[in-house]
């Protein structure tokens, strides 16, 4: 599992060049809720199938995320 600590925009970066799929459920524990993002490897991976990462983003974190997304979807 990963947890995002911090979010935040660069000016330049450089694109990948192997796009992988993702998936998203939303989940919610005891405590709180939880957007999960399990990222799957190329298809030439050992394990095909097998998440390669999964990352939780708590309440603070989506919302953090939404504002980049929609300030950066106002910019384009």
């Amino acid at each position: 599992m990963a947890r995002i600590k911090r979010i935040y925009e660069v000016s330049e970066t450089k694109l990948s060049k192997h796009i992988t799929d993702v998936e998203m459920e939303v989940a919610q524990s005891n405590d709180n809720k939880y957007l999960i993002l399990s990222t799957f490897g190329s298809d030439s991976r050992k394990e095909t199938g097998k998440a390669s990462q999964i990352i939780h983003l708590d309440k603070e974190a989506a919302s953090d995320l939404a504002s980049i997304l929609h300030a950066w979807i106002k910019r384009t």
